[in-house]
């Protein structure tokens, strides 16, 4: 829808494919990391400037990220009296989040600034004597237009993105119950969202390829209280196989097709 907006001819099952793709290298790389620059190469490989292809994969990850914020604010502010009482307002577990949180806002803006002083004028000159400041500049340029583009004169691309991105969330989040459904277990939808949520904020910092391992303990960690020690085995198998293990096996697939193989995909 993005990509489309902004005036590039690019089919739907085409970008598909190519977020299978990222999927697998997002479950590969640390961190979950590697997903969004091999997007940006595959839409290039697509025929969108580089520029566009950066525009297309900010704008997705904006709007992905904004709907994720307000789904948790909207949660929260429904349900304050069931997130006293599991203990999530807890006066001790509101300082360490403010804690951990100006740690981590330190150490952005030390790195920041280590970069400027030691590194910024290196590049800066590199990029001019080998001519990639010139090509920098006009992928900027592209990547303003089309945002631009999208952003002011499209707006019923813009709509049509915000509503896949809603669409995503709520299958995303109805994964869980559907699970527990199937397994006879009693549901509680506002405490399995609000630990389907958790989980989606604290994979992004297990360092193993995918979170591998640390997914299952944190897992096994959030819905041990939900499922049953009986159950939780079969709900942590069944989650990583929706999840991970199946976007793994069919993003291999299409990552192998649209960077290894020289046949184009219909």
């Amino acid at each position: 829808m993005i990509a489309l907006g902004m005036g590039e001819k690019i089919r739907l099952r085409h970008c598909f494919q190519i977020y299978l793709a990222t999927c697998f290298v997002s479950h590969v790389t640390p961190f979950n990391a590697g997903g969004t620059p091999v997007q940006i190469y595959l839409l290039h490989k697509k025929g969108l400037s580089f520029g566009k292809a950066t525009a297309v994969t900010t704008i997705d990850l904006g709007l992905h990220s904004i709907v994720y914020l307000l789904i948790i604010i909207g949660t929260i502010s429904l349900n304050i009296s069931f997130l006293k009482r599991a203990g999530f307002f807890n006066q001790e577990l509101v300082w360490y989040f403010w804690k951990i949180t100006l740690a981590l806002m330190a150490l952005v803006v030390t790195v920041g600034f280590i970069f400027r002083m030691s590194w910024a004028k290196k590049i800066t000159m590199m990029f001019k004597e080998k001519g990639w400041l010139k090509r920098l500049r006009h992928e900027f340029s592209l990547f303003k237009e089309g945002s631009l583009l999208l952003i002011k004169s499209n707006w019923p691309a813009m709509l049509k993105a915000i509503f896949a991105s809603i669409a995503y969330w709520f299958f995303y989040l109805l994964l869980a119950p559907i699970i527990l459904m199937a397994m006879g277990k009693p549901i509680e939808f506002f405490s399995l969202m609000y630990s389907q949520l958790i989980f989606n904020t604290v994979q992004t910092l297990i360092p193993t390829p995918g979170g591998s391992g640390g997914a299952e303990v944190l897992l096994t960690y959030l819905f041990r209280g939900i499922t049953g020690a009986q159950g939780l085995g079969l709900f942590v198998l069944l989650w990583r196989i929706y999840t991970f293990f199946s976007s793994l096996l069919i993003g291999g697939f299409f990552f192998w097709r649209l960077t290894f193989n020289n046949n184009t995909i219909s």
